[in-house]
């Protein structure tokens, strides 16, 4: 029973030792944790520059970095934090930031593993959108108009001002207006714009115009014509009785210019 004691104690005292010897070769190794980065990852962004940092790793002499899986690794010395600007952002596209630690022991250079963040640069703004449907002129004081759907296209935005104040954002699926309040008597000119899901807006629309019109219109009076020629408002007018099973009418000018059909 003794020798057994005395075999157990030693063998956790070879043990006490084995892991001194493990942790010293580790340290030796430079074994490093890999930095855990904070900041733009995986985000679609129409911006120049974005920063990425990272907490100290311990028992790490500096950092190194690289933009993409070919990019050449930077030595940052030791700095927890990186800046890409516009230079490294020459094309829209993806971007990927790898950052891993170092430490330089006995004339020998150890590194951790890497860690990387992506970031999506888009700052191509939409095709202005089309509007395709509109009334020129309506008694209608809920009007409305319709506009083509934008390739990428993730919002619109409609406003009666064309430089874009006031303006209201729809989501993609909407591509119609019609007021949910009825408009006063007037002239409305709409406008509509194509956003992006970087942030990006399109230029604005060609605006289509309605004039809502409460007066009323006036009705024509048409009585049956004889034989003759008028002239209408400098327009040549001819009507002629044919046979009494087909009349020919003629009517007086009620609506104006711009509304003239017959």
């Amino acid at each position: 029973m003794e020798n057994r004691m005395k075999k157990s104690g030693f063998a956790k005292y070879m043990l006490l030792i084995l892991s001194v010897v493990l942790m010293a070769g580790c340290s030796k190794l430079g074994f490093l944790f890999a930095p855990s980065l904070n900041g733009v990852e995986s985000v679609v962004n129409n911006i120049d520059s974005a920063n990425w940092s990272w907490g100290a790793v311990p028992g790490a002499a500096g950092y190194e970095v690289k933009i993409g899986e070919s990019g050449a690794w930077v030595d940052l010395g030791n700095v927890t934090e990186y800046n890409l600007t516009n230079e490294n952002f020459k094309d829209d596209g993806s971007y990927i930031l790898f950052v891993r630690a170092y430490a330089d022991q006995d004339e020998q250079r150890v590194y951790s593993g890497e860690k990387s963040a992506e970031i999506q640069i888009d700052r191509a703004a939409p095709a202005a959108p089309v509007i395709t449907e509109s009334v020129y002129k309506t008694n209608d004081t809920q009007p409305v108009w319709k506009w083509s759907p934008v390739t990428d296209a993730e919002f619109y935005a409609y406003s009666f001002n064309e430089d874009g104040s006031g303006k209201v954002v729809v989501d993609a699926g909407i591509t119609a207006f019609r007021p949910a309040v009825a408009l006063a008597e007037g002239t409305y000119t709409l406008y509509v714009w194509a956003g992006d899901a970087a942030g990006n807006w399109s230029p604005a629309s060609t605006g289509a115009t309605t004039v809502i019109d409460l007066e009323g219109f006036v009705l024509p009076t048409v009585y049956v014509a004889t034989e003759g020629i008028d002239v209408l408002e400098n327009e040549t007018l001819l009507y002629r009785r044919v046979n009494v099973d087909c009349p020919v009418f003629k009517w007086e000018i009620a609506l104006s210019e711009d509304d003239r059909t017959y």
